[in-house]
C-alpha cells in the first residue's frame, strides 16, 4: 500500500501550470477555485478535464452548471491563485473579470482562457473528473505561473526547443 504522504510528496515533484476554474452557480453567482489538476484530453472534439474533490463545493458548483472557464494564470498572478485556493467572502473581489460565453466569468490577465460546456463527470477515488467541451479559446503572450513542491514559480529563460524534444522522444527506444 502506498503511503498517502509519500504519494503526495512524489506528485509535488511534477511541475504543473496553475489555473483558476470559474463557473456560475444555480443562483447565478460566480464561483471559482484554483486547480493544477487540469489537462487537455482531445483535439477532435476539443475536450479538457479538471479534477475536484468529490462532494465539495467546487464539485457541486460544476455539477450543477452548464459550463465552466479555465483561466491559465500568468506568472505574476500568484496572489490570484492563492485567493481562489482559500475560503474567503468574495474570491472575485479586486479581480478583473469579463463574462464569456455561457455566462462564464473569465479572469482578465490570464495567458489563456477556455470556455467549456460541461460534457461529463466521472467518479475517480476521492475526486470527480469533469470533462468540458471547449467552445471558445483566447490567449495572450506571457510566462505561465507554475506550481512545484508546494510553491509557485516560473519557467527558466533557457528552454529546450520543442522540435529537439520531439526528435529525442521519437528516436528513443521504448
Amino acid at each position: 500500500m502506498v503511503d498517502p504522504g509519500n504519494f503526495r510528496s512524489a506528485l509535488s515533484r511534477f511541475a504543473a501550470g496553475v489555473t483558476v476554474i470559474t463557473t456560475r452557480t444555480e443562483a447565478g453567482e460566480w464561483a471559482g477555485f484554483t486547480a493544477t489538476a487540469f489537462s487537455s484530453v482531445s483535439l477532435e472534439p476539443p475536450l479538457v478535464l479538471v479534477c475536484v474533490s468529490a462532494g465539495g463545493r467546487s464539485d457541486q458548483a460544476l455539477g450543477r452548471s452548464d459550463g465552466f472557464g479555465v483561466n491559465v494564470l500568468r506568472n505574476d498572478m500568484a496572489a490570484v491563485a492563492e485567493r481562489f485556493a482559500t475560503r474567503c467572502a468574495d474570491r472575485f473581489a479586486g479581480v478583473e473579470v469579463r463574462e464569456g460565453p455561457l455566462g462564464v466569468p473569465l479572469l482578465e490577465g490570464s495567458i489563456a482562457t477556455l470556455t467549456c460546456q460541461r460534457h461529463a463527470r466521472h467518479d475517480a477515488g476521492d475526486h470527480g473528473i469533469f470533462l468540458g467541451r471547449v467552445v471558445e479559446v483566447a490567449w495572450n503572450d506571457g510566462p505561465p505561473l507554475l506550481h512545484f513542491r508546494g510553491a509557485f514559480g516560473e519557467l527558466a529563460e533557457e528552454r529546450v526547443p520543442v522540435r529537439a524534444l520531439h526528435d529525442w522522444m521519437v528516436g528513443a527506444a521504448w
